[in-house]
């Protein structure tokens, strides 16, 4: 009884509080509508000025807001429209239907400042969530199956070429080339035509599996033979011309990757303002302006148009680089591309063009690009001939698609070519008849290619070995060549022969290479046969990166005195498919021979042994690299873009076996994945692992990569001495990370200078089994010593040998140093716990 009484009490002394409470409870609710049309207005937002209460409208314009806030007035916005403010009634339930008036510049109110710029309650942004949130509507990759035909033009010219230049003698034989300008493709600019490249080709696509191809069966374009290699060139252009595809989370621009104003997280690294709204064959269509929210980061800015129907699909887009962020070499850069609805309903794309003008100034000579598409008869869910998506996502230049017929191109080019354009591909065939193109030819193929030509079929080369010094061989002078692309494209002979000025020894090589019927020596799929013969000093563990084969490798620190003299005979099949997959087996013998330092001592005492150690056998290297793209020259090949590359390697040797000494077995496994992580920059991780079973002298152990140059080796330990740790079972790990100036970008001094920042990490482990420890009675040889006697080569034993470093890049546009710092194994002779080093890099 009690309690009820106290019960009873507490509800007469709080009965006032609850019935205010009840008092002052405000409900609003009802409908945004157009007030043209009368049709609801979806993801309107109607909020309370002053306070941080607010509600998108649902599909059907409806809102409903309740509140104990004393409140008067409620504001409706919606993007397209002029913002309505309504007043309501305190504390009341009331239904008020809200009709918008559509204006043509609207919501400049709700245009904050960047310092204010809020995502919460933002129209704009909740716009650009629906566009996210339906992209896979509308992504052409995520239909069953998607066909069209798309005619590409391909254009390079010069720009700012001054006309005190053009009037200069040596240049009067090509006044015709000179003359010839377009001022179309860059504003405010005149360009000199020296490129053009026509496709037309079918593009095929699905979803499941996820692939694409192009099918390019007609091409014209302007050629240099012996100067490019066409097929390499093509290739390069395709890594320059990167598909851009908005609803695809980044946007590869120029080999850097953008995260896309419409992927899933955009909206936390853009802002986004509402201009105006236009209707566009009956469909009001919204155009927003976006920029970075940090002005340094590394995005895109531009226009976006989309329109406000069910899957608010984008019908146009229009952007450039962020002007504040650090990118080399481009002046300018504007791409726009536009959709169109289709009669069932789908927008999907139907023009590009790609415009960039590069530099190392604004105003100096520069070149202009261009990249322009046309898609035509686009066709959805239609099945995909048999065979057609077979194999790899890439380019096909399908056989006979070479068509230079005018006729052909007359009919078939969709839209007509400027005359600047028409004039290139006669201008273009001229020019290479003239002497002035051939000298500049001949000169640009000797400095990229270090090859100069030697008559019709001979080069010689390469040139950066003419010269070379170490400790052993004193001066080196060496002279070699090749047969050129002109003798044959089925199969290469080249040689050389070296000679030291200290030991007064020659040494040589001559390798043949062969390929078999229906592929060439030089070009993407490889099907060869190689044979080769090298009696040559090489550095134990450098063969991989060649470290002292030029000038600029002879300069190292301390003394440079370790060497073999290697004799191998390698016979060799090479065969790759067009998944990217290959593999290479041959059969090898080679003998390793001491010089300088190095000497072979019995493990039980005695006198040094200079008889070599000969070792025979058999080896078969796997490969796989999907979505690997090379530039294939005439001077070799150049990988330019890869997700990753695996290598397993095994090899065999048979002790007899053309005189091989030993039984033994090795193994060796890598993996080199690059991984791009935008805005925060990009990154190349390399892990590898070994192992040799079988008992086996320190010559045919794995003697790991130092690096006494003082250039930054990306496969090398930097400040690992050469022949320092020595292994049979190890694992390496290596890691470099790129920043992009994500860091410096936001430091005044070093983000006019463009530096960008760099780390690496490197770490090994291993040691050597006891079956190949240099022990008295094992019959094997010790490990190299100083002429002290002590240690020259050492055992990771337990500990990983760890190196780090910092560094900057982008110095001059070319120019990379690293501060790199040695973590152990610091009491061992002639080692250093820091060092420098340097290396060129030339990035977008």
């Amino acid at each position: 009884m009690r309690i009820f009484i106290r019960l009873v009490t507490l509800l007469v002394l709080f009965q006032p509080v609850l019935v205010a409470q009840k008092v002052n409870i405000t409900i609003v609710k009802g409908t945004v509508t157009d007030a043209a049309t009368k049709l609801p207005i979806s993801f309107a937002t109607v909020s309370v000025p002053g306070l941080p209460l607010g509600q998108q409208t649902d599909e059907n314009g409806h809102y409903a807001i309740k509140t104990d806030k004393p409140i008067t007035m409620i504001k409706a916005i919606a993007l397209g429209y002029r913002t309505q403010e309504i007043l309501v009634r305190t504390g009341k339930t009331q239904e008020i239907d809200i009709t918008l008036l559509d204006e043509s510049r609207q919501l400049g109110e709700i245009v904050i400042k960047p310092e204010k710029y809020r995502n919460k309650n933002n129209p704009a942004v909740e716009l650009i969530k629906r566009v996210i949130d339906n992209r896979d509507k509308n992504h052409i990759e995520e239909m069953s199956a998607y066909h069209d035909e798309q005619y590409e033009k391909l254009f390079f010219g010069l720009t700012n070429l001054k006309s005190e230049m053009k009037n200069r003698k040596m240049l009067k034989g090509i006044r015709f080339l000179l003359d010839n300008t377009d001022t179309s493709k860059v504003e405010g600019m005149a360009v000199i035509p020296v490129f053009l490249q026509e496709n037309i080709m079918d593009f095929y696509s699905q979803s499941d599996p996820k692939k694409w191809k192009k099918l390019v069966k007609a091409s014209k374009s302007v050629r240099f033979p012996g100067f490019i290699d066409h097929d390499g060139f093509n290739k390069s252009l395709q890594y320059l011309y990167e598909e851009i595809d908005i609803y695809d989370n980044y946007i590869t621009l120029l080999t850097d990757k953008f995260l896309s104003p419409i992927a899933n997280n955009a909206p936390l690294f853009y802002r986004y303002y509402p201009q105006d709204t236009t209707v566009e064959n009956g469909r009001k269509v919204v155009r927003l302006e976006f920029y970075p929210r940090n002005k340094f980061d590394m995005l895109l800015q531009g226009e976006l148009y989309i329109a406000l129907d069910s899957t608010y699909p984008v019908t146009r887009i229009n952007f450039t680089i962020n002007p504040n962020i650090n990118l080399n070499w481009v002046n300018d850069l504007d791409i726009t591309q536009n959709y169109t609805f289709l009669p069932n309903g789908k927008c999907i794309i139907v023009s590009e063009d790609y415009r960039i003008q590069f530099g190392i100034t604004e105003k100096s000579l520069g070149m202009a690009a261009q990249r322009y598409v046309l898609h035509q008869n686009p066709e959805f869910n239609q099945s995909i001939p048999e065979g057609t998506l077979q194999g790899v996502s890439e380019i096909v230049f399908l056989p006979g698609s070479t068509q230079n017929d005018t006729t052909y191109w007359a009919t078939k080019r969709p839209t007509p070519l400027t005359q600047a354009e028409n004039y290139t591909y006669t201008h273009m065939d001229s020019l290479q008849r003239t002497s002035f193109f051939k000298v500049v030819s001949k000169s640009l193929y000797i400095l990229v290619g270090a090859y100069a030509p030697a008559g019709r079929w001979l080069e010689i080369g390469p040139i950066n070995s003419f010269y070379a010094f170490n400790d052993v061989e004193g001066t080196r002078f060496r002279f070699g060549g090749r047969t050129s692309t002109n003798f044959s494209d089925r199969y290469r002979l080249e040689g050389y022969a070296a000679y030291g000025l200290k030991d007064q020894q020659w040494k040589y090589r001559i390798k043949g290479t062969f390929a078999l019927p229906g592929s060439t020596f030089n070009k993407f799929p490889y099907n060869l046969l190689r044979v080769s013969y090298v009696n040559d000093v090489i550095i134990p563990g450098q063969n991989f990166q060649g470290v002292g084969s030029n000038l600029g490798n002879s300069f190292v620190r301390g003394i440079n005195d370790k060497f073999f003299l290697n004799k191998k005979l390698n016979l060799e099949y090479e065969r790759e498919f067009e998944n990217h997959f290959s593999f290479q087996t041959g059969l090898v013998q080679q003998d390793f021979k001491p010089l300088g330092a190095l000497s072979f001592i019995p493990a039980e005492g005695g006198e040094p042994v200079f008889n070599p150690v000969s070792a025979s056998g058999a080896y078969l290297q796997l490969r796989y690299a999907p979505g690997e793209k090379n530039y294939q020259g005439t001077n070799g090949r150049v990988l330019v873009d890869f997700n990753y590359v695996a290598n397993i390697r095994y090899s065999k040797g048979i002790k007899g076996f053309l005189n091989g000494q030993y039984n033994y077995n090795e193994l060796t496994a890598s993996i080199y994945k690059y991984t791009d992580l935008p805005p925060f920059g990009y990154n190349f991780l390399y892990i590898e692992a070994g192992a040799i079973f079988g008992k086996v002298p320190y010559p045919l152990l794995t003697v790991h990569r130092g690096n006494q140059s003082y250039i930054n080796l990306p496969f090398s330990y930097n400040l690992m001495n050469f022949m320092e740790f020595i292994s049979d079972r190890y694992i390496t790990v290596m890691t470099e990370h790129y920043f992009n100036g994500l860091i410096f970008n936001k430091i005044p001094l070093f983000r006019r200078l463009k530096f960008r920042e760099v780390c690496a990490f490197k770490m090994i482990y291993g040691r050597v089994s006891d079956i190949n420890q240099p022990k008295e009675g094992s019959g094997l040889y010790r490990f190299p010593t100083q002429p002290d006697g002590s240690p020259l080569s050492y055992s990771l034993s337990a500990r990983p040998y760890l190196e780090a470093s910092v560094g900057i890049s982008n110095i001059l546009k070319v120019l990379r140093v690293d501060l790199i710092r040695r973590f152990n194994y610091l009491d061992q002779p002639n080692v250093s716990q820091f060092g420098i080093r340097a290396s060129a890099v030339v990035t977008f």
